[in-house]
């Protein structure tokens, strides 16, 4: 084959590649949370795809890690052999008008847009926080430290020193220092049902 005719096959099939889509960018336009899928708006003609698949890095039946889009946010959507109906977002976009966080390098940070979050911190922390003040923190040196009001339904196993500070209450009455035992006197104390 001359030279010449290879340059103007060669010169043809990068024109062919060039037309082919490979990546674009749009606007999430709608979301189905059954599928896990979005539709997605292209400009500058503002074309609409179908509905598209949303990458994840762990899937299964029922389970698996999904974070729902909205509408209005930036969606990166690669197309498999340029073809416009068979593309999956593989991600979304911070931009101008949607700022990311300001986190830390080696961090992982997880936060709703009500204020909930997720951190795991350079320090060894794990925290919890519903952004409402309720919060528990692994704080990285084997203790838990907590903050909030404690509901709890079912058994709570204890070995080990339990400290109180403040009212404690058992069945609706507060125990402190001047409640009184009535029942069976064993020993020096008397013992059974709290006054």
């Amino acid at each position: 084959m001359s030279s010449r005719l290879h340059q103007i096959m060669r010169a043809h099939a990068q024109m062919a590649s060039q037309l082919r889509l490979s990546v674009r960018i749009g606007t999430v336009s709608g979301y189905d949370p059954d599928a896990y899928a979005v539709k997605v708006q292209f400009p500058p003609d503002t074309v609409e795809s179908g509905w598209l698949p949303i990458i994840s890095p762990y899937v299964g039946p029922q389970w698996g890690f999904q974070a729902a889009p909205n509408v209005g946010e930036q969606a990166v959507v690669i197309f498999q052999e340029g073809d416009i109906d068979a593309g999956v977002v593989c991600g979304f976009l911070f931009n101008d008008e949607d700022r990311p966080q300001s986190v830390p390098g080696g961090e992982l940070w997880i936060q709703h847009k009500n204020g909930a979050f997720f951190k795991l911190t350079n320090d060894g922390k794990a925290q919890f926080d519903d952004g409402h003040g309720a919060r528990v923190v692994l704080n990285g040196d084997g203790s838990i430290s907590s903050a909030g009001t404690w509901n709890h339904s079912g058994n709570v196993n204890i070995d080990g020193n339990t400290v109180f500070t403040g009212q404690v209450h058992a069945n609706g009455h507060p125990i402190d220092e001047t409640h009184k035992h009535l029942g069976v006197t064993t020993g020096s104390g008397v013992t059974g049902v709290v006054e």
